[in-house]
């Protein structure tokens, strides 16, 4: 019977050392990605969230509402707000454009769902919804 060398054998548990270590950084950088991408999962997940509380709360958006439309600043102005089941009518009329700017930036910088925007000299009409 003809004997297998050694040198063989160390060979070819040395190529399969190395092959089990190249296999393992692989696998090792696999769950790495995974392990991130869950992470961003769940932070894009938490974001969300967050937005479908805001953005999609009827008495939250109607309270914003009626606390821009209530403001001091326009009581001598007319604004005409309807309600109907999904969405909230604005008409701001005035001749002064400051405040005209000054409704419209606090309207913009809330978070609503614009449905309608239409701006005039002297009006503004604004379509909110509410879900």
């Amino acid at each position: 019977m003809n004997k297998i060398n050694p040198i063989y054998i160390l060979a070819f548990v040395v190529v399969v050392f190395f092959i089990s270590i190249s296999t393992l950084n692989n696998k090792e950088n696999e769950f790495k990605n995974l392990k991130k991408d869950i992470t961003d999962l769940d932070t894009k997940g938490k974001i969300f969230s967050e937005y479908k509380n805001n953005w999609f709360n009827k008495n939250t958006v109607i309270n914003k509402i009626d606390k821009i439309v209530k403001n001091a600043a326009y009581k001598n102005e007319k604004i005409l707000k309807t309600q109907t089941k999904n969405v909230v009518r604005i008409k701001f009329e005035s001749n002064n454009t400051k405040l005209l700017n000054s409704f419209l930036n606090r309207v913009l910088n809330e978070k609503f769902l614009l449905k309608k925007i239409d701006i005039e000299k002297t009006s503004i009409y604004l379509e909110i919804g509410l879900v």
